[in-house]
């Protein structure tokens, strides 16, 4: 395994990143009578030995690829001295490997990990037996409860003997309820079986059937007072390493992308639940949550029994403080299995089958990601070739409008004026008006002076003919306008003259140097009526209506009159005075 500060990688992880995460490990202790020991080996090597002698006789410095890594976390609680904790640290690992090998050799073209998964239960088995012979030969009167971890990438195998517990946490639980309280349901689960005298009624009972007794430490007036015991001897655990008795082995199929393993020594497990250990040591890292934990069970109960908590972290990315900072796109499901109990399980698939479905997996997600990737270029592709195209059309079709305005107009015409800049109405028809001068007087004396007539002169084009057609038609439309404007604007003048002295004759205003009064023999003019009707003669009215306070002074304002009503009075005096507009 590669070691970058910290965390562990497997070499497997190149190929199969999901299948191997990373590992990261952290100890905290209270040390009060100095009889718990742990241990923690995240590159455990074992490489089996293969029909034709190619294996662990025969293997070099470094191991061939038919080897196979894992990891083996430990924790001991002793009793009556430190000796027999010491001896589990030191010979589990050891017993482990030597029960693996006990097995046989494997085939040529059988992998190392189906192997290791397949013997593990039993090799575990096997391992705290052999470990707990070794320790009853040196005839010490000491004993250790014991709990083992074997991880082998997702796949999590326990045994344990006593009331040292392991417990498991996916982090679901977390991710799905990041905003209450820990008063819900835990993500955490336990990774080895009940051996508390105090829990397990099948415990108790099977004490019983082997000759032994259970019962309080003492009885006050007929009734049992204090904890449970294990009667001859008094000793608080059922089970431990001189117990000849069957441990049971746990194997759990995980499902990424994190996972943390905790394994505690009974000082923690007296004062605090599987629950309250899950939810303090939540969304914190590796070393912060062993020391929570084990100052959580010092604040929850006053005990002078050793504390010692192993937290194993397995990451999904080297870079995260905890294994819970992924968040899985599932609900983590664990499959437990007790491979010495009495339910009997369907064949788990072997760890080769799973990693190449992981890897045909990430090929499959690669291959579909490249797909989308090439399919996003092609269709960019695609629209610009579109967009080149719709490009090219209209700046044909520009192009095409160009000759066509150049064919109507003789190679001058519009673009001419545009390029010489008449942007001005007025500037258009002055040029208009001397080409036609100039095209009139130039085909008049080709035709009534044939000696004026140049002799460098061409004949004109179909083109320039109906060129010089178009502009003689609009040079005589433009005169005919131009005229029509012209008696238009001196009718509004005549107009405007006789409204001014009508004005001045009536005046509005009071006596003055410039006012002028009816002479007394005309009659005053007529009263106007207060809502006069529409008719053609209104305008002749209004022009009559100020005439009515002359006598009187009267301050009276005309009506301001609309545009409408301005427009209809000058089409109704054109039409009067005989000059309509063609």
């Amino acid at each position: 395994m590669v070691n970058a500060k910290d965390v562990v990688s497997h070499p497997l992880r190149a190929i199969d990143a999901i299948g191997y995460p990373f590992v990261r490990v952290a100890h905290s202790r209270k040390v009060m009578k100095g009889e718990d020991k742990s241990f923690a080996s995240p590159d455990v090597v074992w490489t089996p030995a293969r029909v034709d002698g190619d294996g662990a006789e025969g293997c070099s410095a470094s191991p061939p690829p038919s080897s196979c890594h894992f990891s083996v976390f430990g924790l001991f609680d002793g009793h009556g001295g430190k000796a027999a904790a010491e001896h589990c640290a030191e010979t589990l690992v050891p017993c482990i490997l030597d029960a693996l090998d006990a097995r046989g050799p494997i085939a040529r073209d059988d992998d190392a990990e189906d192997a290791l998964e397949e013997r593990l239960p039993a090799a575990l088995v096997d391992a705290f037996a052999a470990s707990d012979a070794q320790f009853l030969l040196k005839d010490i009167h000491s004993g250790a409860t014991a709990t083992i971890v074997c991880v082998n990438g997702r796949c999590v195998t326990s045994a344990a003997v006593g009331d040292s517990l392991a417990t498991i946490d996916t982090g679901s639980h977390h991710q799905r309820n990041s905003t209450k309280s820990s008063g819900g349901a835990s993500s955490a689960s336990r990774l080895t079986p009940e051996h508390r005298l105090d829990t397990s009624a099948s415990e108790r009972n099977r004490i019983e059937a082997a000759g032994g007794e259970v019962r309080a430490t003492a009885f006050e007036e007929g009734k049992p007072v204090g904890p449970l015991r294990v009667w001859p001897g008094g000793l608080a655990v059922s089970r431990s390493m001189g117990d000849r008795d069957g441990k049971k082995g746990g194997a759990f199929y995980l499902t990424p992308p994190g996972f943390r393993i905790v394994l505690a020594s009974d000082g923690l497990w007296d004062a605090v639940t599987v629950k309250q250990a899950s939810s303090c040591g939540a969304k914190i890292g590796t070393q912060a949550a062993a020391a929570a934990l084990c100052k959580l069970a010092q604040k929850q109960k006053d005990n002078r029994d050793d504390i010692t908590v192993v937290v194993c972290d397995f990451l999904a990315d080297a870079s995260h403080r905890d294994p819970f900072q992924a968040k899985p796109p599932w609900r983590t499901e664990l499959d437990v299995r007790w491979p010495f109990g009495k339910k009997k399980y369907d064949p788990s698939p072997p760890p080769s089958t799973r990693r190449a479905a992981r890897m045909a997996a990430e090929r499959a997600e690669a291959d579909a990601i490249a797909a989308a990737r090439e399919a996003r270029v092609a269709a960019e592709t695609e629209e610009a070739a579109r967009a080149a195209a719709r490009a090219a059309t209209v700046a044909e079709l520009e192009r095409y409008e160009r000759e066509r305005e150049s064919a109507r107009d003789g190679g001058g015409g519009w673009e001419e004026q545009q390029q010489h800049g008449f942007h001005d109405q007025q500037q258009m028809q002055q040029r208009m008006q001397t080409q036609y001068e100039h095209h009139h007087r130039t085909h008049h004396q080709q035709t009534h002076h044939p000696q004026m007539r140049q002799p460098q002169m061409q004949q004109h084009s179909p083109q320039q003919v109906a060129y010089l057609a178009q502009h003689h038609e609009m040079a005589a439309r433009m005169r005919q306008q131009h005229e029509q404007q012209m008696q238009q604007q001196e009718m509004l003048a005549n107009l405007q003259r006789q409204r001014m002295a009508q004005q001045g004759q009536y005046s509005t205003r009071g006596p003055g140097p410039f006012s002028f009064s009816p002479p007394s023999s005309s009659p005053p003019p007529p009263r106007p009526h207060p809502h006069p009707p529409s008719s053609s003669n209104g305008v002749a009215r209004e022009l009559d209506a100020p005439a009515a306070g002359a006598g009187v002074g009267a301050k009276t304002k005309p009506k301001r009159k609309g545009k409408r009503e301005r427009a209809q009075e000058r089409a109704r005096l054109i039409a009067e005075s005989g000059g309509g507009t063609s």
